[in-house]
């Protein structure tokens, strides 16, 4: 249940009183009928989304089992969603590249901070 919530969060679907909105319905179920885990129609969008996300997309092979592509899925939020964590306690946008660091020093001859990688 916890891994379908994960996943529904991930997907944006409201939340309303630890409901979720149905995407097919538009009704608000409790998390135990998220059908991620259960249901090809729930688990692609999913996959869909996911895919841009990875390097060289998301296949799926005609045998798989969804408990498999669903346990990869999880994996994927979780690792993506620690990624993300960890890119946000960054401190400080680089005014260069824009990206965030721990640790940026002020370069003069442009008067702006960069990071590390653009000084």
């Amino acid at each position: 249940m916890q891994d379908n919530k994960l996943i529904a969060e991930f997907m944006g679907l409201p939340e309303q009183n630890n409901a979720y909105e149905n995407p097919y319905s538009g009704e608000y179920i409790e998390a135990i009928e998220l059908s991620y885990d259960e249901s090809w129609d729930w688990l692609m969008p999913v996959i869909l989304k996911l895919s841009p996300l990875t390097e060289c997309g998301i296949k799926i092979q005609r045998n798989e089992t969804i408990e498999s592509a669903y346990s990869f899925v999880v994996k994927f939020i979780k690792e993506h969603n620690e990624v993300d964590r960890l890119v946000y306690l960054s401190k400080y946008t680089c005014d260069s590249c824009g990206d965030r660091t721990d640790r940026v020093a002020f370069n003069e001859d442009k008067d702006i901070n960069e990071c590390m990688d653009c000084i």
